[in-house]
């Protein structure tokens, strides 16, 4: 009758385990989940610095027109000057043919000496104006392109600024939601598999006080019924202990190798897989049969 209850409790702790792993999966499920929303988030925080990217490149496209305006503007500088000294030569002309008109006036000598000499004054005079307002137009011109250069350089340093900054701040915020995701995970793993030990530790008390109930051939014949079950039960402790040597292990990278959380998950999870893949080629049939059932 004990037997049969230890049976059905031992029944009732499968189970049991069974249930822990069903709900370890769709924990590892939801933490999929969860990596995939982070993986959006990322992809959010990419857009956003490719939209950021455009509207830099969009600056600087509208600072090359800024460019080109001011080359269009001392082209009309340069051609308002040649405008002008047309006109001047042109006035130059005239004031030559009226110097000729009065010098072929023989009737009024002094008149035409003293015309010409107006003339000649005046003459000096315009130029000398016309000189003057196209070289402060000439200055004027430099230094409004000396600001715009300045203008630019400054712009161009803040654009810098702007695209280091928010190279920043993506690489920043990427690497906060990597680590915060896991180190709940490595949190989450270490607690279920402490859970399991726990099942498995009180699984072998029992089996343990069980043995120690019985005696004599009736206890032969119950050990040898275990025999298998006992091999199972021990390549549940080995493969135990070997992930909380592999966990205890993935931490002392994290301190001294510097590694990223995402390649010490995955190396785990790949060791674990082989220890469990050694433990199947010792068993036979029927305990392979039952640690797939566990796993």
């Amino acid at each position: 009758m004990e037997r049969e209850q230890e049976a059905i409790r031992e029944k009732i702790t499968m189970e049991r385990m069974k249930e822990e792993v069903e709900r370890a999966r769709q924990q590892n499920s939801q933490r999929s989940e969860a990596t995939e929303r982070m993986k959006e988030e990322i992809e959010e925080v990419k857009e956003r610095m490719r939209e950021e990217k455009e509207a830099i490149e969009r600056a600087q496209a509208m600072l090359m027109e800024d460019e080109e305006e001011r080359e269009r503007l001392i082209e009309q500088v340069e051609m308002e000057i040649e405008r002008m000294e047309a006109e001047l030569g042109e006035q130059r002309e005239e004031w030559r043919r009226k110097v000729e008109q009065l010098e072929e006036n023989k009737n009024d000598q002094m008149e035409r000496e003293i015309e010409m000499t107006r003339l000649r004054r005046k003459g000096m005079e315009e130029e000398q104006v016309l000189i003057m307002s196209t070289m402060e137009l000439v200055d004027v011109m430099i230094e409004a392109v000396e600001r715009d250069k300045e203008r630019m350089k400054e712009e161009k340093n803040e654009m810098e600024r702007g695209k280091e900054r928010l190279r920043e701040e993506g690489e920043e915020v990427a690497e906060r939601m990597v680590k915060k995701e896991m180190k709940k995970e490595r949190s989450e793993i270490s607690e279920e598999i402490e859970g399991i030990l726990f099942e498995l530790e009180r699984i072998e008390a029992d089996m343990t006080r069980s043995l120690e109930a019985d005696s004599g051939e009736e206890c032969m014949r119950e050990m040898e019924k275990m025999e298998g079950q006992a091999q199972m039960d021990e390549c549940r402790r080995e493969t135990v202990r070997k992930m909380g040597r592999l966990i205890n292990r993935m931490k002392e990278d994290a301190q001294s190798k510097g590694r990223t959380e995402t390649t010490r998950t995955g190396d785990a999870h790949q060791e674990v897989e082989e220890i469990i893949g050694e433990k199947k080629e010792q068993m036979d049939g029927k305990q392979m049969e039952d640690l797939e059932r566990i796993i």
